[in-house]
C-alpha cells in the first residue's frame, strides 16, 4: 500500500435509485481516512489546511444574474439568495460545508455533494457532502484527477446516479499525491527529533577506572541502571571505580533543526501555500506587515479551491443558464434597511 494513500479496490457495483441512498448510509460511513489523519500530523500541513479552509469557511454566497448590456459588456445584477446559499445543508452550517468542501478537494483532488432534496422545478434544493475516501470514480482514463468520457461513482458499494451529484473537480493534483516524499521526510525527521526529546539522560559514556573488570552484561547493566536513576532524578551516584563522561557534541544536530526548516518550506510548497504564512524560512526576508495583506495573500493562495466551488456551483444543473454564484468577502460595514428588516451584511467583490 502506498504512504498516505487510501485503498482504492473495485467494488462489486450494487445498482440502486440515487434515491434510496439514505441519510443512515451517508452516516454511517467514517469521515476521516488514514493518509488524510497521518498528514494531518506534520504541523506544516495541519496549518496550511486550516489557513486556507479557514478563508473559504468565512466565504458568504452571492447570487448573480449575468447580462449583456447594449454595449456588448457583461453586467452582474444582484439577485435574493437562495435558500441553500444560506444553508447547503440543513444539518450543518455553511461555513462547516465549505471547510469540508475545500478539505475535500485538497487532499483527495475531488469533492461530491448529493441532491437530498429538490425545488418544484427540479433543481437542487438541499445538499449532503459526502465524505471523499468513500467515493470511488469508476472511469477507463482520466486526465489529472478528472475522468475523461463516461464513468460511475459509488459509494459505499451503491452506484449512484450522477444526477443526484455535484462533482468538484480540483484544478490542482491532491497533496496527498504531490506531497508524498516531502511528507515522508518530514515525518521521519519529526520522529528522530522525538526519539531524542524521549531521552531525559545527557548523552555521555561510563567508564571504569579501578577495581575489578567487569564483563561486557554488567557493564550493560551499569549502564541501564545509571539511565535508570538519572531519568528519575537529576542526581547521579558512582562508586570510586567508575566514572561518568558527558559528551561534548553538539546536540543541536540530533534534532535536526535545520533540515526540519528546510523540510517546513518543502511541505510549503507541496501545500500551495506561501511559506511565511506558516512560519517556514523563505530565505528572501519576505514577510507580511500586517493582518490584512497575510488576508490578502491567504486568499490568493485559496483561490484555485474558491473559484472551483464557484464555477462548479455555478453550473446548469445547479442554477438555471445565466445565474451564477459567487464567493465574496465580508464588509464590515452593515446596512439596516428603513423598513426595520434584519440587518444585512454588504459584500465586496
Amino acid at each position: 500500500m502506498g504512504f498516505f494513500t487510501r485503498t482504492s479496490k473495485q467494488l462489486a457495483p450494487n445498482r440502486v435509485n440515487a434515491a434510496e441512498l439514505s441519510a443512515a448510509t451517508i452516516a454511517n460511513v467514517s469521515t476521516t481516512g488514514v493518509g488524510r489523519a497521518r498528514a494531518m500530523r506534520i504541523p506544516t500541513v495541519a496549518r496550511s489546511r486550516d489557513l486556507l479552509a479557514g478563508i473559504v469557511a468565512s466565504l458568504p454566497f452571492k447570487h448573480l444574474a449575468v447580462t449583456s448590456t447594449a454595449t456588448g459588456e457583461v453586467e452582474e445584477v444582484p439577485l435574493p439568495l437562495e435558500g441553500w446559499m444560506i444553508q447547503p445543508d440543513p444539518t450543518r452550517t455553511r461555513s462547516w460545508q465549505l471547510a469540508w468542501t475545500f478539505d475535500s478537494l485538497y487532499f483527495y483532488g475531488y469533492a461530491a455533494w448529493y441532491v437530498t432534496s429538490r425545488f418544484a422545478d427540479g433543481r437542487p434544493a438541499t445538499f449532503s457532502l459526502l465524505p471523499p475516501e468513500n467515493v470511488y470514480v469508476n472511469a477507463m482514463t482520466f486526465i489529472g484527477n478528472t475522468p475523461y468520457g463516461d464513468y460511475t461513482v459509488e459509494v459505499g458499494g451503491q452506484v449512484i446516479d450522477r444526477n443526484n451529484l455535484v462533482m468538484f473537480w480540483s484544478p490542482t493534483e491532491n497533496v496527498l499525491t504531490t506531497g508524498f516524499r516531502a511528507m515522508l521526510l518530514s515525518e521521519r525527521l519529526d520522529v528522530s527529533a522525538l526519539k531524542f526529546a524521549a531521552n531525559p539522560v545527557a548523552m555521555g559514556w561510563l567508564r571504569q577506572v579501578g577495581g575489578e573488570p567487569l564483563s561486557g552484561d554488567e557493564l550493560g547493566q551499569l549502564a541501564q541502571a545509571w539511565a535508570a536513576a538519572r531519568s528519575e532524578g537529576a542526581v547521579g551516584a558512582l562508586n570510586e571505580f567508575t566514572e561518568w563522561n558527558e559528551s561534548q557534541l553538539d546536540l543541536t544536530k540530533f534534532q535536526s533543526l535545520e533540515s526540519r526548516q528546510h523540510q517546513a518550506l518543502e511541505l510549503a510548497r507541496v501545500c500551495g501555500i506561501s511559506p511565511y504564512l506558516v512560519g517556514a524560512p523563505t530565505g528572501t526576508g519576505m514577510t507580511y506587515q500586517n493582518a490584512q495583506q497575510a488576508q490578502e495573500q491567504l486568499r490568493e493562495d485559496a483561490r484555485p479551491y474558491i473559484e472551483c466551488i464557484e464555477q462548479t456551483l455555478s453550473q446548469n444543473s445547479v442554477l438555471p443558464r445565466g445565474r451564477i454564484v459567487r464567493l465574496g468577502w465580508r464588509d464590515t460595514q452593515r446596512i439596516t434597511e428603513d423598513n426595520g428588516a434584519a440587518d444585512t451584511e454588504s459584500m465586496m467583490p
